[in-house]
């Protein structure tokens, strides 16, 4: 019952999210229990994915969870912190 009542949390967020910033996630097949959340319910956010570097991306574009329009790249590579923090920002109050 836990486990459901996470999954219901979870859902109703993404659902009513009108950004969904990814992080530290890789989108991979072992992880599609949690792929099928993202994909079912956050069809209408604009969604930030940071990523390592282009080979990254392009792993990630592989999967095609999101429309590809509504999704922006953040490269976390050789930056710190405060750095990619604005780079979110920015995309998200445009």
């Amino acid at each position: 019952p836990y486990q459901i009542k996470e999954y219901h949390k979870a859902i109703e967020s993404l659902e009513n999210a009108n950004f969904l910033v990814i992080l530290g996630y890789g989108l991979n097949e072992d992880d599609n229990h949690v792929n099928a959340l993202l994909k079912g319910c956050a069809v209408n956010c604009t969604v930030i994915i940071v990523v390592e570097d282009e080979h990254e991306k392009n792993r990630i574009k592989g999967y095609r969870f999101f429309k590809p329009e509504k999704v922006s790249y953040v490269y976390f590579s050789g930056k710190n912190n405060q750095t990619i923090i604005e780079e979110i920002f920015t995309i998200i109050n445009n």
